[in-house]
């Protein structure tokens, strides 16, 4: 059977963020032009997108009955809410860590999260550029305090230049915390809490990755449409897990000498923190292991190729692959490998950097994949 592409499919894959950001926006209570004037004046949809609100109407068809199907279907949130204190906390947490990894960029008029509203920017000049000092070069952070890109320190630091620090201690208050634990207190919000929060946001596929060790003694979030092919590298390097190896060895090296002169109570106290620092030292070269058994997989034909991002073929493709790095959520990252695994997503550019031979095979036959892969010249109809 053969699949006919249209100027509708093509022009509406780059408005997919815009629809969603409307849809999530719609109020049902209002009718279509209601809803329009509503999300123009409020400018719902960034400065560069917002011409862009009747043609997504008119692409992709959709009607004020369509929207109902949808968000029934999709059990989108109302909207009409009043936010909580959680709330609030939730999306300045989200939107400090968005600032960090680059995803959001304060101050840059047309850009996502800029901050400016019809010419008005929230913040001043001079934090914005704080701000955007903050953002990480190579969208990796870690849960590690001391490390200089701890993610902890860095969205206190954030929420300090947003909101001030009497801001900052209401939203550390609504995490039990306050300022003398602040960045203690983010950590462990985003070990457990955002994390899932952030999974709900995203309808199970998040933008953000929470990568840990087997016993999450070593935590760092990666912004996944910045990750490159040198990322897990970057992440096994010295600058992060290889670091925090080195100095955990250190550190039982000093503790091992330490024992040989301690009495009574401070060499329990030493032998204590030696087998917390062991445990600690074997769950993190387990992480190792797990970065270089990806960094080194082979394809079906033997031949090493990794792992690298593929962004078209979507989030929860791209995690498959790194499935036993995703502690904390891993049963759908392990589902959708198994479905690879079983040729289910031969359209994809994941299958066929693992399975070329049986994706090449597979584009004789169906036309869709074949033009997927840039292969039309192989499909035998």
């Amino acid at each position: 059977m053969s699949i006919h592409y249209t100027s509708k499919i093509l022009k509406a894959s780059a408005l997919i963020d815009d629809t969603l950001l409307l849809l999530l926006s719609w109020d049902l209570s209002l009718n279509q032009e209601e809803n329009l004037s509503s999300i123009r004046n409020h400018n719902i949809l960034v400065k560069a997108s917002r011409s862009r609100l009747e043609d997504i109407l008119v692409i992709l068809g959709i009607t004020d009955e369509d929207r109902t199907n949808i968000k029934t279907e999709v059990g989108l949130p109302p909207i009409l809410q009043a936010p909580t204190p959680q709330d609030f906390t939730n999306r300045w947490i989200g939107y400090a860590i968005g600032i960090i990894v680059g995803r959001f960029i304060p101050g840059e008029d047309g850009a996502l999260g800029s901050g400016i509203i019809d010419t008005h920017h929230t913040f001043s000049l001079e934090t914005e550029q704080s701000l955007r000092y903050l953002t990480d070069t190579d969208a990796v952070t870690v849960l590690e305090e001391g490390h200089p890109d701890d993610l902890g320190e860095k969205i206190i630091t954030a929420l300090t230049l947003m909101l001030g620090e009497a801001g900052t201690t209401e939203i550390l208050a609504v995490l039990g915390g306050d300022m003398a634990t602040g960045a203690a207190t983010i950590r462990s919000y985003m070990l457990k809490d955002f994390w899932k929060i952030h999974l709900q946001w995203y309808r199970k596929r998040p933008i953000y990755w929470l990568i840990q060790s087997p016993k999450k003694e070593y935590s760092c979030y990666v912004f996944h449409e910045r990750m490159t092919s040198d990322s897990l590298f970057l992440i096994q390097s010295a600058r992060y897990l290889t670091g925090r190896i080195n100095s955990l060895r250190s550190r039982i090296s000093e503790v091992m000498e330490a024992i040989q002169t301690a009495e009574g109570r401070e060499r329990k106290a030493l032998e204590k923190e030696r087998e917390q620092l062991e445990k600690a030292l074997v769950d993190c070269e387990e992480l190792d292991s797990s970065l270089t058994r990806i960094i080194q997989k082979t394809n079906e034909t033997g031949k090493t190729v990794g792992w690298k991002p593929e962004l078209d073929d979507g989030v929860i493709l791209n995690m498959a692959p790194l499935r036993e790095l995703f502690l904390s959520w891993k049963a759908e990252p392990v589902k959708f490998w198994k479905e690879l695994e079983e040729g289910k997503y031969d359209w994809s550019y994941t299958a066929m950097r693992y399975w070329p031979t049986r994706v090449r095979t597979a584009c004789k036959k169906n036309k869709s994949y074949a033009i997927a892969h840039g292969l039309e010249e192989e499909y035998e109809g």
